[in-house]
């Protein structure tokens, strides 16, 4: 008669098998919040060395959007004296997709605001198409820390009437623009 002498089943990991699986998973974890960490910092650093707009650059922008809101417009508006904002009617639309300036009849309006959740004004631009039936308004925000804005006639401006029964638009107009720390003089806008 023979006997077999059956080898005991293995039913668990050995404490050498658990602890070689536990130095591997220890030096991934720590490979991964290695790389993490250098993330994290890299991001820090491109946050503090984000370069904030030019001042002028905005500026030049904001006249670039003024002016061809004059240029394509047919009555200008001024608001009242609680009321910061210029009203430009007119085909000075901008497409909403692409942001390249359209032939739509629009009304375009500049205002500050000053929201509730910060100290800095903002300087709005909004939009209205007079042909959508929706009457949506699309609003674009267009410089922060403006304090106060406002466009002005030099002496010799000559007045063009652009439409029949439309109110005259300079044909050269001067934007006043003034920001919260300092004040930026007067620049020139050419229309026609």
């Amino acid at each position: 008669m023979t006997y077999r002498i059956q080898s005991p089943r293995r039913s668990a990991f050995t404490l050498v098998e658990l602890l070689l699986a536990t130095a591997i998973a220890t030096m991934l974890l720590g490979g991964m919040l290695v790389v993490v960490a250098q993330l994290a910092k890299e991001s820090l650093q491109l946050r503090e060395t984000e370069v904030q707009p030019d001042r002028a650059a905005v500026e030049n922008r904001f006249a670039d959007l003024v002016r061809l809101a004059l240029i394509r417009g047919r009555l200008l508006e001024r608001g009242g004296p609680g009321d910061p904002a210029i009203r430009i009617t007119g085909n000075g639309a901008i497409d909403l997709a692409t942001g390249i300036a359209t032939s739509q009849t629009s009304v375009v309006t500049y205002r500050l605001v000053q929201p509730a959740e910060t100290t800095t004004p903002l300087l709005l631009r909004e939009q209205i198409l007079l042909g959508d039936p929706s009457k949506r308004v699309w609003r674009e925000l267009v410089a922060t820390g403006v304090q106060t804005f406002s466009l002005g006639q030099p002496p010799t401006t000559i007045m063009v009437r652009p439409a029949k029964g439309s109110m005259p638009i300079p044909a050269m107009v001067s934007l006043h623009i003034r920001h919260v720390d300092s004040d930026t003089g007067e620049r020139m806008i050419v229309v026609r």
